[in-house]
This record gives C-alpha cells, structure tokens and sequence, in this order.
C-alpha cells in the first residue's frame, strides 16, 4: 500500500534532502533510510540518495529514490546505500559542495557512526546548508545520544552467543573470556557482562592491570576449588590499549585460561593502534588460550590448584 504525499503547504518550499552513511555498517541503517525517506515524501520533498559514503559524496553518486525504493528495508540487514569510513579533508570540500549545489541539495542526511559525525562536523563548518545526524553504531559511542541505532541489536547478538557459550563451559569446568566490540565505550561490555552474569567486566574506561588480572584469577582458581562449574569474563576490546587479542597477529594479548588443575594469566605487548585491519563484523569474539608465543614476548603468572 503506498500513501499519497501530501501537498506543499502555501509557502512552504519542496526540498531536495540527500542521506548518506559513514562509518561501520549498524543494524537498523536501512529501516531508517526507509522511514526518514517515506517522512519526506509525505511532506511533498524530494529524498536522494549518496551511494558509498562521504566518498560516494565526493564523486557524484547521487540518485533519487521513489516509495517503492525502500520496500522490505525494515528487517534488512546491513547498509543498502553503502557505507565506509572515510572522511573527508578540507581539499575534498570544495569538491563536495559542487556536488551538493549541481543536485540542488537543500539539507544533508548523515546515518551513521563517529566517522559520520566527524565528517559531517567538517561539512557543516563550510557549507551553507543544514546537516543532521542520526546516530547509528553498535558502539554507542556518540554525543548528545543515549543509545544509538544498532547498539540494542548488538548486545542481544551478545548475550545470544554467551549463553551458548556458557552452556559449553559448564559442560567442560572452564573459564571463558568474550571479547565484545565497542572500541573506547564500554557499553557492551557494560551491559553485556549484567544480562549474561559474568563473574568480572573489562572496560576502556577502566583498563586492565596485571594485579587486578591476578586478583581476578585467585578469585576464580578459589571459585573452582570450592566446586564452580564455570567461569565467564567479559573483555571490551578496548580495555587496555597496549593489550590485544592472542589469536590476532600483529598485536599481543591478555587473558585466563583456566580448568579445575591450573590456572593462568598472560599479557603480551602490543602496538597501540586504534583500530584492526580487519575485525570481524560480529560483535562477540572468543578469547582461547595462547599457544606458541615466545616466552621473551609475555608475561605468564601461573597458579596451581592444590
């Protein structure tokens, strides 16, 4: 069933509004293309849509969309208009508001993460139009918003996963440590560790230290002598910057392997890099035991249960 736009009210100008993304792709990206594109076009304005970004900005891919354009967007995962993150520099400007100005653009749409409000901070610094943003991560990260599009899906994909997870550790008496996303915010370790009754929670904004990770352990090691069946840690991968994940190649690691005999605690150094070449687009990683590092790379504290 498709609504007939409304018409424009006596003067009230029709407006030509672009919506892009930046940043990593988020659950629910595409239902609110499809809801701010319907909105306008109820209210008699014309919607185009900038394929692939800022960068898609930058070289003219801009295509209006009717009301069918977005059938069956509403539980369509991923970004159908493309997204990435890059950024605009202050020599891509110029180039970019000769795009907006040849499709006559009155006002910019940006969906999407901290590289979408970075570079449409830098565009609304030049251009003479409005720019609004819409906050879409699973990070949960952003400014002036207190939960952004995506980040609820996210962490119910997390506490999904763990549960499956914990299943497996009652069943073998171990101890696993989850790596969940969120970059410097520890929403989704936050809430995660809380739905999922994780026993100890690793957040950016507190780190990891080698005393409190040998702490953690004691308590854990005391946990499973006194008949603990399992144990569950919850990481955000940015609790410490000079720490990684084991089963990533170009960093080093933190983390607890533990069984009902021994247990034991690693960090490795690694570079301080704020993002990986590549992560996966899952939002839960699991952390496994360290094998095959150099001992003049790491730092082991072994515990014995008696």
């Amino acid at each position: 069933v498709q609504a007939l736009p409304r018409y424009v009210e006596p003067g009230q100008r029709a407006l030509r509004l672009a919506v892009l993304h930046g940043g990593d792709p988020a659950p629910g990206m595409n239902a609110a293309v499809r809801v701010a594109l319907r909105v306008a076009m109820d209210r008699g304005h014309t919607v185009l849509a900038v394929a692939d970004g800022f960068r898609g900005l930058l070289a003219g891919r801009i295509e209006p969309l009717d009301w069918m354009s977005v059938s069956g967007w509403v539980s369509r995962p991923g970004a159908e208009l493309g997204t990435n993150r890059f950024v605009p520099c202050a020599d891509d400007l110029s180039n970019i508001a000769a795009q907006l100005e040849a499709h006559r653009v009155d006002g910019l749409l940006v969906i999407g993460g901290w590289t979408g409000y970075l570079g449409a901070h830098r565009l609304s610094d030049r251009l003479v139009i409005p720019v609004v943003c819409v906050p879409a991560s699973i990070n949960n990260d952003l400014p002036a918003s207190d939960l952004s599009i995506g980040a609820d899906t996210a962490l119910n994909s997390i506490v999904t996963d763990v549960d499956k997870i914990k299943q497996s550790a009652v069943a073998s008496h171990r101890c696993f440590v989850v790596e969940v996303m969120g970059e410097r915010c520890g929403f989704l370790a936050l809430m995660s560790g809380m739905a999922t009754g994780a026993e100890r929670v690793y957040l950016p904004e507190e780190g990891i230290t080698l005393e409190r990770l040998s702490e953690d352990l004691d308590a854990l090691r005391a946990g499973f002598a006194h008949g603990k069946r399992l144990g569950l840690v919850i990481r955000g991968e940015g609790a410490a910057r000079q720490i990684d994940a084991w089963t990533m190649p170009w960093g080093g690691a933190a983390g607890i392997y533990l069984t009902n005999r021994t247990a034991r605690a690693r960090l490795v150094p690694a570079p301080r890099t704020r993002a990986h070449p590549c992560r996966p687009a899952d939002p839960t990683r699991i952390v496994e035991p360290a094998r095959g590092i150099p001992a003049n790379r790491s730092l082991d504290v072994p515990i014995s249960v008696s």
